[in-house]
């Protein structure tokens, strides 16, 4: 579900970097919708970034439905947007439900922040990809040409 790789602290800081900004000035927001925002891998997935010297706040709503408001400004607050592997699908539906798709959109299009991810959460951020959980197509389209972020046997 992405976590063996965002979870090192190699791509944390290759994902920092692309911040241009100090570890201790990074914002992180985590969205774990797509491991139903269980708390152990929201952990997981965000030790490296706080080794780091970031800052994490998260944003669930798997299992509640925040207002606009207070999703607009948690999106705000970021620099970086980093998104649990996990179920691409239930992320999405959720998402959408609660109007963070849009919300994710728009701030791409501003192009101010790093939106990152493991499996679901690279899949989420593209036009298609391969995934266990939904068809291609289904994604929010911010990069096109698809993507598959893991893949269960070796390429060697």
């Amino acid at each position: 579900s992405g976590l063996a790789a965002i979870s090192t602290p190699y791509f944390a800081q290759a994902i920092i970097d692309l911040t241009n900004l100090p570890p201790d000035q990074v914002n992180v927001l985590y969205i774990g919708t797509a491991k139903y925002d269980i708390l152990k891998y929201q952990h997981q997935q965000t030790s490296a970034f706080i080794e780091l010297g970031c800052t994490i706040n998260t944003l669930d709503v798997a299992h509640s439905s925040p207002s606009a408001l207070e999703i607009q400004q948690k999106v705000n607050k970021s620099n970086i947007v980093l998104v649990s592997g996990g179920n691409t699908l239930y992320a999405l539906d959720r998402w959408k439900a609660v109007g963070l798709d849009l919300i994710l959109i728009k701030a791409v299009q501003n192009g101010n922040k790093v939106m990152a991810g493991g499996s679901a959460g690279a899949n989420c951020w593209f036009d298609g990809g391969h995934s266990d959980s939904m068809d291609p197509g289904k994604h929010l389209s911010y990069l096109r040409n698809g993507s598959q972020p893991t893949r269960r046997e070796s390429i060697y």
